[in-house]
């Protein structure tokens, strides 16, 4: 623009000289002469794009407040180092705290106040809210009822009807799958998964024991089958006085076996009582499914219990021993 001391030339008076494209734009009254297309700077990265998204929209919602809204911010910015517009700011990106007594923080400054171990939670207590600590490897948090604070606990330890994994028995050309020191149960679930004998034609059978011994007993014990096979083959094979529980004879000496879900239960002074399923493949190649119950009087406590061929080891397979808490 052309300026002279103390006056300005009229517009059609002005002389321009200038190359390429500009822009004539007005500030306060006066015209002035700018580069076209204007420079911009480079683009920046996604997460500048992000931020700026962010506070576009921080200060879209805070200008289209409600009249009810900019009150209640002013009265919550009262006696605090914020402004209202910052109470709205921050409500409209999701950290806003107030903590009684304290000025507004942060989400994550709130939380750090009760706990920064990594994997604590936030309970409520019987006085407000409490970090609960991680517990030993394998716990499981365990409610108590209606006011009563949640608590690691044991799986298995307290909890009625939960079934905790005693052992799990490998076989390798094993003689018994055994367990003992259970007198702290008194029903159990015995769980087998393709039990392969060594010899073919042989019988898997079950037997309890008692005393630290400990003794098996090996007499009085007495079974029922319900026996369906490949081919329309039906049978009930019964047994009473017997020195074992007969999980099924002639099991064939190859994959898969023969696998069993077997419920026991016992009153650890008068008798044991055994119901469940069993499948296997028997020596003539075809495939029987069973149902079975059989039981045994005692005398004592039962402490353990075996799983042993009537010939031969057991080659491989798994069996898995649960107590049930009542």
């Amino acid at each position: 623009m052309a300026k002279a001391s103390g006056w300005q030339l009229p517009l059609d008076q002005v002389r321009l000289q200038a190359r390429g494209r500009f822009q004539i734009v007005p500030f306060r009254g006066v015209l002035y002469a700018r580069a076209w297309p204007r420079k911009r700077g480079k683009r920046g990265t996604p997460a500048q794009i992000a931020a700026r998204e962010a506070f576009t929209q921080m200060v879209e919602a805070v200008r289209g407040a409600s009249a009810v809204d900019v009150v209640a911010a002013m009265e919550l910015a009262t006696g605090t180092e914020y402004t209202w517009r910052d109470v709205l700011s921050a409500l409209a990106h999701g950290s806003f705290v107030q903590v009684e007594g304290f000025q507004m923080v942060t989400t994550q400054a709130a939380l750090d106040v009760l706990s920064e171990a990594v994997g604590a939670m936030i309970i409520r207590g019987p006085d407000g809210w409490v970090a609960l600590l991680p517990s030993t490897d394998g716990n499981v948090l365990t409610t108590h009822g209606s006011n009563e604070t949640p608590t690691w606990e044991t799986p298995g330890g307290g909890a009625t009807g939960a079934l905790t994994l005693i052992a799990s028995q490998v076989a390798s050309s094993s003689s018994a799958l055994a367990w003992t020191g259970l007198t702290s149960f008194a029903s159990w679930q015995l769980r087998g998964r393709l039990l392969v004998p060594a010899t073919t034609n042989v019988v898997l059978r079950l037997r309890f024991g008692t005393g630290a011994g400990p003794t098996y007993i090996a007499s009085g014990y007495d079974y029922e089958k319900q026996l369906i096979g490949s081919g329309g083959f039906a049978a009930n094979p019964v047994g009473t006085a017997q020195v074992n529980i007969p999980l099924m004879d002639g099991v064939k000496n190859a994959a898969p076996g023969l696998s069993c879900d077997l419920a026991i239960f016992t009153d650890h002074t008068s008798v044991i009582r055994v119901t469940g399923t069993i499948n296997f493949q028997s020596n003539d190649n075809k495939y029987y499914s069973v149902r079975i119950g059989a039981g045994v009087a005692v005398s004592a406590p039962v402490t353990a219990m075996e799983i042993t061929s009537s010939s031969g080891n057991i080659a491989s397979g798994t069996a898995s021993l649960y107590g049930l808490s009542e």
